[in-house]
């Protein structure tokens, strides 16, 4: 199974062990010890971020296969499937109402209050069920949401359309969904050539591969989003270690000697397509990308630390904080840093103290950071959807919880949990030597970056946060 990409590993596996064996394996990235590589479950599903793959390929594992014959049990089995259609029940039928010229109209609410769109329950999941994430692409680009050519800001001119909603779906074969999940906001898609089967892009991606590198191809954002997930990388981290090098070879920090010839600028699909393909096989300029914008800029050296766009060792995710402040909070203090899925603003919990409506207010946001980031805590615990839980009536939590394991937990207990997790979480990150009060932020993130490049929706807003004890 070494070197077999992740895809053709866990075919093997089934094949060998049963169809409903499941398997989670490495790719090739992961075997290379690459420090974005993650673990690959359900034909290029990937836990990504961390280096996760770089562990199990440290220590020669290719993949964990597991075989089970006995039904998965609860403590209060009628009362599961009760809760069960209940939650289906949220679940839009047939085509939504919504049209995907409608969509950029959301961002107009967004500038008002960045909570609306993306947190404020049913009006997100019509959207999410015939477009899934890629929904939210032209939001994203209109708000500022969705970073540019690495962080500088959105170019004049730039056009939205190249990703849009529809634009994505056009190659859709079948929908796909998670194990038993009533919503299905995934895609599956033919792509011409050596892929003609392939999972539709994700946000994070899209945006990753596509703005952040000025590219509007999405043959591209496509292929290469399917030879990320075969090689079991991360491609967040990809994509910003590309827009790195496009970075370092604009200022001159790398040449074309450096990059075998590649031409690396902003929205050169083919160029961007071999140097992936390099980091992918740690060859050539590669073989410097292939463990993150950090480490690269450590070797490259010659000023290319003001390029490298991360937080504590990790690229940064494709939302803005300039946006909505709590997220720089979340991707520079959280033990795992530049992390968009520890901090969700849930409005139906009724134990999250609401926020400024005003994105540019700092202050007075401190415990309603607290309370959703430990609420998040329990989400991502209880291995929860987020997407569904930005529909469902998360007070019930408790119910759900109890209905499954037998306990009595109320709403106070579960919050407190939550709490628990986050000082366990800090308390590591101390005891290994952390301190994220100390990490640096790039300020191109904070809007402190005085580049004339610094333009579009979010132009002239800092985030300032020294002045604000609940930011910094």
């Amino acid at each position: 199974l070494w070197g077999r990409d992740a895809v053709e590993c866990e075919a093997i596996l089934t094949a060998r062990h049963g169809q409903k064996a499941r398997a989670a394996c490495i790719g090739t990235a992961g075997e290379k010890g690459s420090l974005i590589a993650g673990i690959v479950n359900d034909r290029g599903r990937i836990a990504a971020r961390s280096g996760l793959g770089a562990v199990m390929g440290s220590k020669n594992l290719k993949a964990v296969v597991l075989n089970g014959s006995q039904p998965v049990r609860s403590a209060q089995p009628e009362e599961i499937r009760r809760l069960s259609k209940a939650i289906a029940g949220l679940m839009p039928k047939g085509e939504p109402p919504l049209r995907s010229w409608m969509l950029p109209l959301a961002g107009l609410l967004m500038a008002k209050s960045p909570t609306i769109f993306r947190k404020d329950g049913l009006m997100t999941l019509p959207p999410m069920r015939r477009w899934g994430t890629s929904s939210g692409n032209e939001v994203a680009v209109k708000t500022g949401d969705a970073p540019f050519r690495n962080w500088r800001g959105t170019p004049a001119g730039y056009r939205s359309a190249a990703i849009s909603a529809d634009a994505l779906i056009r190659t859709e074969r079948k929908k796909y969904h998670c194990y038993a999940c009533p919503l299905g906001c995934g895609g599956i898609h033919t792509l011409e050539g050596e892929y003609p089967e392939t999972h539709r892009p994700e946000y994070e991606t899209i945006a990753a591969l596509g703005p952040l590198l000025g590219n509007t191809d999405l043959d591209t954002i496509f292929y290469l989003n399917e030879r990320f997930n075969r090689a079991g990388m991360d491609s967040i981290s990809a994509g910003a270690v590309l827009a790195f090098a496009v970075n370092c070879f604009e200022a001159g920090i790398l040449t074309a000697q450096d990059t075998g010839g590649l031409n690396l600028r902003w929205g050169n699909a083919a160029a961007i397509r071999a140097l992936a393909e390099q980091m992918i096989q740690r060859e050539g300029l590669g073989a410097l990308l292939a463990d993150g914008v950090q480490r690269a800029a450590e070797r490259i050296g010659r000023g290319s630390r003001q390029f490298a766009m991360h937080i504590g060792g990790q690229e940064l995710p494709m939302h803005d904080p300039k946006l909505q402040p709590e997220y720089y909070t979340t991707y520079k203090l959280d033990p795992t840093p530049a992390r968009h899925t520890q901090y969700e603003g849930n409005k139906r919990l009724g134990k999250i103290p609401p926020a400024p409506a005003d994105n540019k207010v700092y202050t007075g946001r401190g415990e309603h950071h607290k309370a959703a980031s430990e609420y998040m805590h329990v989400v991502n615990a209880g291995g929860m959807c987020q997407f569904i839980m930005m529909a469902a009536n998360t007070a019930n939590m408790p119910t759900w919880f109890n209905a499954v394991t037998g306990w009595d937990m109320d709403l106070d207990e579960m919050m407190q949990v939550g709490e628990r997790i986050a000082n366990l979480r800090m308390a590591y990150e101390v005891r290994e030597g952390g301190n994220p009060r100390k990490r640096y932020v790039p300020p191109r993130v904070t809007g402190e970056s005085t580049e004339a490049t610094h333009s579009g929706p979010l132009q002239g807003i800092k985030l300032e946060p020294r002045r604000s004890r609940s930011i910094s």
